[in-house]
C-alpha cells in the first residue's frame, strides 16, 4: 500500500515528466517556425521547355527527391525534341547525392551522370573525399581520372545550382567565388543583379539575374556568355528562367511547370 508520500513523489514526478515534454515540443515548433528554409525543399520537381534560337528543342525535368536527415538527393533529366533530336539526339540523366549542411548549403558526396548520344551511352561517375581534397572521376571509354581540389567549397554542377538558389540573401552587385567539378575543378564566378518584374511564361515575376561565369574552352559548341539563371526573390529562389548563348546560338529554359514541396504548384496555361 502506497503511502502519502509516495504518492505525492509519484504525482510530482509524472507532472514534470509532462511539463518537461510540453517544454520541449514547444521549443522545437518555435525554432522550426523561426527557422527561413531558402530553395528548393525535398517534394520539389521543376519542369522547363528548352529552347534553341526560338525553336523548341527540348524538355528537363529537375527533382529533389526525399532523404535522410543531413543529407540530399538530386535528381535531372533532359532530352532533346523535335527537330533538334533530330540532328542531335540527347537523353541525359544527372543525379547528385550528399550532405546537406546545417547552414542549408550542399557538400557533393557522388554525382553520376548518364548519357545517350543516339545509340551510344556512357556513364561518368565522380566521387568526391572532401576531407581530403580529391575527387575520383571515372567515365566509360576512358581511364579513371584523379582531381586534386584546392577549396572545400566545391559541388559538381547540378548541387551548385541548387546551392545557390539556398542562399539566404543575395545582395545586388555583389560578387561570390564558389568552385565545380567537371574534367577538372572550375573556378566559378558568380554575379548577382539588381531584381525587376519580368514576363516570362508563367507569367509576371519579381525575379534576380544570376550570372555564372566559368572559364570556357574551344570547341565547335562553347559558351559565349554567361549563364544566366533568374531567380525569384522569395524564400523558394524558383529558377524561372536559365539561359546563355553559345556558339551555336541562344539556348534558354523557361519553367512551365512546378510543385514547390511546400503547397504551390503552377503550370503553364494552354
Amino acid at each position: 500500500m502506497q503511502t502519502m508520500a509516495s504518492k505525492k513523489k509519484k504525482y510530482f514526478y509524472t507532472n514534470f515528466c509532462f511539463a518537461l515534454c510540453l517544454t520541449v515540443f514547444f521549443i522545437s515548433n518555435n525554432s522550426m517556425a523561426e527557422q527561413t528554409v531558402y530553395g528548393a525543399v525535398p517534394g520539389e520537381k521543376l519542369v522547363f521547355n528548352v529552347h534553341w534560337l526560338g525553336v523548341p528543342g527540348g524538355r528537363a525535368e529537375m527533382v529533389m527527391a526525399k532523404a535522410p536527415v543531413g543529407s540530399y538527393k538530386l535528381e535531372a533529366k533532359v532530352k532533346t525534341i523535335g527537330v533538334v533530336s533530330f540532328f542531335r539526339p540527347l537523353k541525359d540523366k544527372l543525379q547528385s547525392v550528399g550532405d546537406r549542411l546545417e547552414d542549408g548549403g550542399y557538400r557533393t558526396r557522388v554525382f553520376t551522370r548518364f548519357q545517350r548520344r543516339g545509340k551510344k551511352n556512357r556513364k561518368t561517375t565522380v566521387k568526391f573525399d572532401q576531407e581530403n581534397g580529391l575527387v575520383t572521376r571515372t567515365s566509360s571509354y576512358e581511364k579513371p581520372q584523379e582531381i586534386n581540389l584546392t577549396s572545400d567549397n566545391v559541388n559538381d554542377s547540378l548541387a551548385l545550382f541548387y546551392a545557390i538558389r539556398s542562399l539566404p540573401e543575395l545582395k545586388p552587385n555583389t560578387t561570390l567565388q564558389w568552385y565545380s567539378v567537371g574534367r577538372k575543378q572550375y573556378d566559378v564566378r558568380i554575379e548577382i543583379g539588381e531584381a525587376k518584374q519580368q514576363s516570362l511564361p508563367l507569367g509576371m515575376q519579381h525575379v534576380i539575374p544570376i550570372k555564372l561565369i566559368v572559364p570556357t574552352g574551344v570547341g565547335l559548341v562553347r559558351q559565349e556568355e554567361a549563364l544566366t539563371i533568374w531567380l525569384s526573390t522569395d524564400k523558394r529562389r524558383m529558377p524561372f528562367r536559365v539561359e546563355t548563348r553559345l556558339s551555336l546560338g541562344n539556348v534558354a529554359a523557361d519553367l512551365v511547370e512546378y510543385n514547390d514541396g511546400r503547397g504551390g504548384r503552377g503550370e503553364l496555361s494552354e
